[in-house]
This record gives structure tokens, sequence and C-alpha cells, in this order.
């Protein structure tokens, strides 16, 4: 059966490129092509930079070129973008220049030998630059230094305190991960597991102050499962809702699960206003080292949605209000730009719409940014 893809490329060569363009294709496919054959029959069309099996983007998603189309088209659809893997390390259409991956691997270069380092390249490259740290940290020391770290732990255990040294780095270490699970096509769960092993071995070998507090999950990972069924409350009904939120803009940010807030937002007939990073990971909560990261990536979250036009933004994790709300002018500081955002809980949305207008109630009067809104919903 043969079916039609659009896809939009992305070209770009260092050496003669400005800046990088897109081209436009209609690629037929079947059953049996992977996105290898895609990319091989678009370079019969016109020459393109590529290497078989490479990594690349497509609509967001980090992928490598094996998949068959048929399971991309099934979770993406038929309109694709291939992009570079990196853009701004970008050689020529989707080849890169990885010496940024390269040179943080020699980090470990005392403890594996060069076929070991050159294994390890082609292996974690994906991993690598999927990691939306590196966006904001660019000496982070990588997902792919961590997912090795792991191994040399488990099979060279005699070099685990030195291991262990790199990861605890203040700057660069692990406290500023952030999970891929939402930015890898088919994520590999067992991820999670190995950084939270290492992390809490780091926890151990370095002894912060702030591991002991209970307050504080070790990675965020999860957030606070559905604070709502606190109240017995999964989802108001519609005939439920006593007050609704019409000439309402609201953005959410549900973090690394998805949560019922789009449809609650839309119950509550307000304009639903969709950022891109509604699902992206924080880093490590509660440990300074990793704060610098945290709050860039809380202040793209919250301008995102400011400048999207929203009235305020609703988010799942209630223990979160204490950085989106008490920490945004310490935010608005370290991005340059004022926000001014009023953040709620989901908790406190779906209270609203129950009908509470109590401010002490809903506990607005505890907020940093003040919630002036509610008299008019």
């Amino acid at each position: 059966m043969n079916n039609k893809l659009n896809i939009e490329l992305f070209k770009f060569n260092f050496e003669t490129d400005y800046l990088p363009y897109c081209k436009h294709y209609e690629i037929q496919y079947n059953d049996t092509h992977s996105i290898n054959d895609i990319l091989e029959n678009i370079d019969s069309i016109e020459s393109l930079e590529y290497e078989k099996n490479c990594n690349l983007r497509i609509n967001k998603q980090f992928i490598n070129s094996s998949k068959l189309v048929v399971d991309v088209v099934k979770k993406l659809g038929n309109n694709l973008k291939f992009e570079s893997i990196c853009e701004y390390r970008a050689k020529a259409d989707l080849k890169i220049i990885n010496t940024d991956l390269v040179d943080k691997i020699k980090l470990f270069s005392p403890f594996l030998n060069k076929e070991e380092i050159d294994s390890y390249i082609d292996i974690y490259e994906l991993q690598y630059y999927a990691s939306n740290t590196i966006n904001y940290n660019k000496d982070y020391i990588g997902d792919h230094l961590l997912l090795i770290a792991y191994d040399i732990i488990k099979n060279k255990p005699y070099y685990t305190n030195d291991v262990l040294d790199i990861l605890a780095h203040k700057e660069d270490g692990i406290h500023q991960y952030t999970s891929s699970k939402n930015r890898i096509f088919d994520y590999d769960s067992s991820i999670e597991n190995k950084v939270e092993f290492l992390f809490n071995l780091v926890l151990e070998h370095t002894k912060p102050a702030l591991a002991k507090n209970i307050f504080f999950s070790a990675l965020c990972k999860h957030p606070t499962t559905s604070l709502v069924k606190q109240n017995n409350i999964d989802k108001l009904e519609v005939g439920q809702i006593k007050q609704y939120f019409n000439n309402f803009n609201i953005a959410y940010y549900d973090g690394l699960e998805s949560s019922q807030l789009k449809n609650i937002i839309l119950d509550s007939k307000a304009q639903l206003v969709e950022i891109d990073m509604r699902n992206e990971d924080l880093p490590a909560i509660g440990f300074e080292q990793s704060k610098k990261v945290l709050y860039r990536i809380c202040g793209d979250i919250l301008l995102q949605a400011k400048d999207n036009n929203a009235d305020f933004l609703v988010i799942q994790d209630e223990n979160l209000l204490k950085i989106f709300d008490k920490e945004q002018k310490k935010i608005s500081k370290i991005i340059g730009r004022e926000i001014d955002l009023v953040v709620i809980s989901q908790n406190q949305f779906i209270q609203m719409l129950g009908g509470q207008k109590d401010k002490d109630a809903l506990g607005f009067n505890n907020h940093t940014i003040k919630v002036e809104f509610l008299e008019s919903a």
C-alpha cells in the first residue's frame, strides 16, 4: 500500500549558507519503508547530506532514521518536519559537528579505552542531543555521560568514587538533568531508573544538606499525583461548574505526565493556550546546583504563556508554586524580562470552577503574584 508524506526538510551548509532554510517534498512510502528510505529518495531528487541510520529530529521528536515510516506516521502524522539533531552544531543538512559530545566523553577517558569511547559516541548521540538541559547550559556533562557512568560503575566499580566526583560537579553535573521522556520518539524508560540510581549515589557521596529534606523528591520526575484527588474530585462535570472563564485565555503546564488540565480548561469555556513547553521536565528541585537551569526553564515556560496572551497559567503540581509563583521575581531577573504572570494550581482552579471565591480559602493570600482576576471570573 502506497501513502504520501508531506516533508519540510532542514537544509544548511555552514561553508556556504548564512542561515538554514527549508525545502518541501511529497514522498510516497509503503509499509516496509524506513526513514532511511525516505532520505535516500530525497537524495535522488536533490543532493542531501546525511548518513544512513543517522539521528535527527522529526516534528521536534528525536529519532533514529532506522525507524519505520508507518510507526512515525502513526504517532506524528503525515506532515513531517525533518531537522538536524542539533541546529547550532549543523555542518551540512542532517550532518553535524559533534565535537562537544566527544569532548565530554573524554572526561571519562581515564576509565575507558579507545574502543569503548568510539562505541559510546555512536550509542548515546541521540540521548545527548535530546536533552533539554544543554539548551540552557552548554557545559552540562550530558545525559550520555550519565549513562556511561552507570555502565562504568556497574562494570568497573573500582572507579566509582572518581566517576561520582565528576557527576557531582556543581556547575554542570547530574543535578541539572532533565528527562527526555517526551522528547525522544522511542524512549527507553530504563534511563530514568539508571539516573535515579546515580543521583542517589551522588547524594550519598556528597551528603548535601538538602538531601535530607523529605519535602523534595530526588529527581522531581513524577509530579504530585493528582492533587485534585485529595478533594475527591477527578474532574468537575459540566453541570457541577458554578463559575466559568469565558473571557479568559488560560495556559497550562503538566510536566512529564499529562493530566486532565487541558480538558478542564476547555470545560471552563476559556480559550485554551497550549504552549510548546507544557510537557518539558524540570531539573532537581531543592538543590542549589540546579537553580540556574531550573529558573531558566521555568522562565521560558512562563514567557511562552505570557507571550501567547495567557491571563494566567495553571500547573498540575501544587508544590511547583514555590518556584513559578514565589520565585518569579528571581526568574525575571535571570532571564532579563519582567513576567508578572499569575500561576495557580489545578486544585485551586477546580475549586474556583466549583464556585469557591474566597481568596483565603483558595490560598491566594499566600501567592507572591497577586491574583486579581477572581472578581471578574
